[in-house]
């Protein structure tokens, strides 16, 4: 009888310690699934998006003949962690599916990155179409948009999000072409139009063969053109953005 009895304690005090370690197992993969990892050695410090009114002048024998687009420049930074980091560098950065939502003509959305390290024509001769393709800037000693690489210790990654062909504007009255609301309106563009969201995977691969990823979503255009051709967009708060390894 004693024996018996000291058999069910055993059984049930087994059955006591493994729920309580399941129970706490599922604790942290839940703590883990809501708040991501706490000690990155790299961090999100900062997203600029710079929203624009852009035109191509057509050659006819109007004095304007505009094919009008409208872009978004992203500029993502990221910094060593200095509390956290130990001694680890950038492997590479990149930025996988990206997806455009609620735009009824997603067939004019492209995906550039720059040919230039020059802020005033990084783009210009910017071409081919990443929308479907993953992007990847490779560790280096200094940041190079022009050749798609990121300083090791931390640095900048850059992608635009065009939308080309929006509309049309030709005059040969107006002596001058403003970049802002007016325009959209003589072409009969409604900015409402114009609104979409774009999402993309953010990962960040360090040398020790660590990839943290996150996911980045954004309403663009990042404002209305009332009053200006260009709209800015600074973002440094990051609270809601949850990096996990892969």
């Amino acid at each position: 009888m004693e024996i018996n009895k000291k058999r069910i304690i055993k059984k049930y005090t087994f059955i006591f310690c493994i729920s309580c370690i399941i129970l706490i197992s599922i604790f942290f993969i839940i703590k883990y699934q809501v708040e991501g990892e706490k000690d990155m050695p790299y961090k999100l410090k900062e997203v600029i998006i710079k929203s624009s009114i852009n035109s191509l002048n057509v050659d006819s024998n109007n004095l304007w003949d505009l094919e009008l687009s409208q872009a978004n420049d992203i500029y993502l930074y990221i910094e060593s962690d200095k509390e956290k980091n130990k001694n680890e560098k950038i492997q590479r950065v990149n930025i996988e599916n990206i997806e455009v939502k609620n735009y009824k003509r997603k067939d004019n959305i492209e995906v550039l990155l720059p040919t230039g390290n020059s802020l005033k024509n990084i783009y210009d001769n910017s071409t081919k179409d990443y929308r479907n393709e993953n992007i990847e800037y490779i560790a280096s000693s200094i940041d190079s948009l022009e050749n798609h690489e990121i300083c090791e210790n931390g640095g900048m990654v850059a992608l635009r999000i065009y939308n080309k062909n929006i509309g049309t504007y030709k005059s040969t009255k107006d002596k001058k072409i403003i970049y802002d609301g007016s325009l959209l309106k003589k072409a009969n563009i409604n900015e409402e139009d114009l609104k979409f969201t774009v999402s993309m995977d953010l990962i960040i691969e360090t040398n020790e063969g660590i990839r943290y990823k996150t996911n980045l979503k954004y309403e663009l255009p990042t404002d209305k053109f009332e009053n200006s051709g260009v709209k800015t967009k600074v973002i440094n708060e990051f609270s809601d953005i949850i990096f996990k390894r892969e």
